[in-house]
């Protein structure tokens, strides 16, 4: 069966769901409960902590289940996504991302804590599971771009609602506000709160640009500016470098995908963006002055950023990087094993560490898996993130409709803020930006199948477990 008629094509009614014999009736109820496995899913990040020491404990619990739930019930349906798993095992990225799951299994033969290595094992296995699950239940819904952006959309409202609550409470008492820690909404800290809201930004962008009528830019404008507000509070950096950065790839986008119109076609979604972005730090600026308490100032806290002398933070990870680096020059094959970073990082860094606070994590996700991994390893991640820009730029640049091609700039824009995230962060560990980076990939996997450049693995009589092994 060929990938188009695998996969609905976004803002396009689909012909497939009653493909393997499904009835109509069946259909709808394979849509239904696919639909709400994916809402599963997306709302991983919202798992509460259950009295454990890191939320992200329980929620790789929940992963876990939802995989195998999601498992069963779609063998039972397998005459639907059987086709839907033979395809997925036929694209490289897939293939690659197994590929560094098996290497990164093999770790544990040298890894300072086989354990740990094991730990981190299953966590990733579940990772490629739930990439394909994803992925084939994104196969049975119909106007995959408006339904994925409109679940972003929802999810963020909420978790927007969850940092402005506390924050109006803190600004009504004349508290300290910037990097207080009740701002984290529902994750472990404020960081993750901030990338998790700015990687779904680009999908309200989506929706506003697709709008029909003013009311509905207009909500989607006032959800941006509190969105951007409440980030400006957090003062996350990294959130900082994201937002922005994306703005200004949009912008210089649109302006060139717009350039033969007229300047106020060309302007309209330029606006979109900057305008609540303006009045975001405009508000920001009138609670500063209305304040007892003097918080962060956005350009203030953005300037710190090349402040690697003045900031102890970016000192430190400076550091990090540096040790990272070093290690990965003495280990290039074999690293220190999956998860076993926190171990090795002692070695390094012990004449800066101060009583039981070690350096967790490498704040570099890239640098990271290389120290654990090598740069074999190292290199497979690459590959995955480069396949996936590939896959979106091949997918632009096809015959595919121009609604959906357009769709593919926002994918796009959602990879750049996790990258990000992935350099100056660890997403690597967190179940909540983990699930979206998933998605992203098996949109772009799936936007990739249904254009005329995609250039699948020949299926063979091999069973599908095997038909990817066969070809790495």
């Amino acid at each position: 069966m060929s990938a188009k008629k695998n996969y609905n094509s976004p803002g396009k009614s689909s012909k497939n769901n009653s493909s393997g014999g499904a009835t109509n009736t069946s259909s709808a109820y394979i849509r239904t409960i696919s639909a709400v496995f994916l809402l599963a899913y997306w709302a991983i990040g919202f798992v509460p902590n259950l009295k454990a020491v890191d939320q992200i404990a329980p929620q790789w619990a929940v992963l876990h289940g939802l995989n195998i739930l999601s498992i069963l019930w779609m063998f039972s349906e397998r005459s639907f996504f059987v086709p839907q798993w033979r395809t997925l095992t036929r694209i490289p990225l897939f293939g690659l991302l197994v590929a560094f799951m098996a290497w990164g299994a093999l770790s544990f033969i040298y890894a300072i804590n086989p354990v740990e290595a094991w730990v981190n094992i299953v966590r990733m296995v579940a990772m490629v599971v739930a990439l394909g699950q994803v992925f084939a239940l994104l196969g049975a819904i119909p106007r995959t771009a408006v339904f994925f952006s409109w679940v972003m959309a929802g999810y963020l409202t909420l978790e927007m609602w969850l940092v402005l609550k506390p924050l109006m409470g803190l600004l009504a008492e004349g508290a300290y506000v910037s990097r207080a820690g009740v701002l984290k909404g529902t994750t472990g800290n404020i960081n993750i709160a901030a990338l998790s809201m700015v990687i779904k930004l680009p999908f309200v962008l989506y929706l506003m640009n697709r709008a029909q009528k003013w009311g509905r830019v207009l909500l989607m404008g006032v959800l941006m500016t509190l969105v951007i507000f409440c980030l400006v509070m957090i003062a996350s950096r990294a959130s900082f470098v994201a937002l922005t950065l994306n703005a200004v790839i949009y912008m210089v986008w649109v302006l060139l995908r717009h350039r033969k119109q007229p300047w106020l076609v060309q302007l309209k979604p330029v606006l979109y963006v900057w305008v609540p972005f303006a009045l975001a730090i405009g508000l920001s600026k009138v609670v500063n002055t209305q304040s007892e308490a003097q918080n962060i100032d956005f350009f203030d806290r953005a300037a710190s950023i090349v402040q690697t002398t003045q900031d102890g933070s970016i000192a430190s990870r400076l550091r990090f990087y540096q040790k990272g680096v070093e290690h990965m020059i003495e280990h290039p094959i074999f690293g220190t094993g999956l998860g076993n970073w926190k171990l090795q990082s002692i070695v390094y860094d012990r004449e800066n560490i101060n009583g039981y606070v070690v350096p967790y994590h490498m704040h570099n996700d890239f640098l990271e898996l290389g120290a654990e991994l090598g740069l074999v390893g190292l290199l497979m991640y690459l590959g995955v993130l480069a396949l996936a820009f590939w896959y979106l730029w091949q997918a632009a640049t096809s015959s595919l409709p121009a609604e959906q091609r357009f769709w593919g700039g926002f994918l796009a824009l959602g990879l750049v803020t996790y990258y990000i995230d992935a350099t100056f962060n660890f997403p690597w560990a967190r179940p909540i930006m983990q699930i979206v980076w998933l998605t992203l990939l098996a949109l772009a996997m799936q936007q990739w199948a249904q254009s005329a450049r995609a250039s699948l693995w020949r299926p063979t009589r091999i069973k599908a477990i095997f038909l990817m092994i066969g070809h790495l």
